[in-house]
């Protein structure tokens, strides 16, 4: 990735941040990632500050004795809740960061 404001370290030092909102209200926190100017306006390149993921588990029937089974997204609150702290930690090793909102 090639930008003005993004380090070699992985991460955005001194850069502008814009807010965009949606109709509903929702914010979302965007690194100005690089500005075009063309003709009377300036156009903006942005890129989230913090990324969505989603969290994904793998669900094998207990009667058979299989290695693959059903992938699913975990949207339970209270599993979430459950595996939040390891799937923070793990992440963390990889210098990746996870919060909830």
């Amino acid at each position: 990735m090639s930008s003005q404001f993004y380090s070699e370290s992985g991460s955005y030092d001194d850069a502008e941040i814009v807010t965009l909102y949606d109709d509903e209200g929702r914010s979302l926190d965007c690194y100005v990632e690089n500005k075009i100017k063309y003709t009377t306006s300036t156009y903006v390149l942005l890129i989230p500050v913090d990324l969505a993921i989603v969290i994904l588990k793998e669900e094998s029937p207990d009667h058979l004795d299989i290695e693959e089974g059903e992938t699913t997204i975990v949207e339970d609150t209270e599993e979430i809740q459950d595996i939040f702290d390891d799937a923070k930690a793990v992440l963390g090793e990889l210098n990746l960061y996870l919060k909830r909102v």
